[in-house]
């Protein structure tokens, strides 16, 4: 039986379960005698359902598994994890505020990156102006990037067998580096920026006031304050 791996820093995102829910989920699976509900996983790595996964090794059930699609790293994997427990239905306000402040440097990051590969697909293509001086090119020329791509192979037998009727050997030179350039920029990807303050505005589902208040109680709050607000037993107005 595949068991996946557990990442402490993801596992560190998730809102532990009261005792009381927790005994609520190990009831329904024991009575159940399995986790209805597969757990959701990336590359192997658990996202969500590590109660239910606790439990079912604990009593010898059975498990299901799903791979969660469109995760290309591990911001992405953190973002669903978070954006993820925003379903459950009985997070205190403060709790919602707290999974959405560790969304921020995530996000920061990620806007990052998106800027730092703008900037790298704003520079033009370098190999194709390396192509353009060479005399003569051959398929082989190509084989670190394209030689994989069926659609790229069958252009560039195309373009050498037209090649044959052509007295200057530039001329071929000029088509390779010209349909070097299409695929180029067929294949850049679509850069889309992140707004931090906006997605978290958005994954909180509170208000920018609000979020502004928990943020500061959360940096200058006793724990004893922040256990209540994660409980319900007051509000963020009332702490704040």
């Amino acid at each position: 039986m595949f068991i996946p791996r557990i990442d402490p820093e993801f596992k560190s995102l998730i809102p532990p379960l009261s005792k009381e829910e927790y005994d609520m989920l190990k009831t329904n699976i024991y009575d159940a005698g399995c986790a209805r509900d597969p757990l959701s996983t990336w590359n192997g790595v658990l996202l969500d359902g590590h109660n239910r996964l606790e439990i079912c090794l604990k009593f010898d059930l059975p498990f299901t598994t799903v791979e969660i699609p469109d995760i290309t790293g591990r911001e992405d994997a953190m973002i669903w994890i978070i954006q993820n427990q925003f379903g459950r239905r009985n997070l205190t306000p403060f709790t919602r505020a707290e999974l959405a402040l560790k969304l921020e440097p995530i996000i920061a990051e990620k806007a990052q990156k998106n800027l730092n590969e703008g900037r790298c697909f704003g520079g033009g293509d370098r190999k194709s102006e390396e192509y353009r001086s060479l005399p003569m090119l051959a398929k082989s020329d190509f084989s670190d990037d394209l030689s994989e791509d069926p659609r790229f192979k069958a252009a560039v037998e195309a373009v050498e067998r037209e090649a044959e009727q052509f007295e200057n050997p530039e001329t071929l030179a000029q088509k390779l580096a010209a349909l070097q350039r299409e695929d180029s920029a067929q294949s850049r990807p679509s850069i889309k920026p992140v707004h931090t303050r906006a997605e978290i505005a958005k994954a909180a589902g509170i208000s920018h006031g609000t979020l502004d208040k928990a943020k500061l109680i959360r940096a200058k709050g006793t724990e004893e304050q922040k256990e209540r607000l994660r409980k319900g037993e007051t509000t963020i107005n009332k702490e704040y």
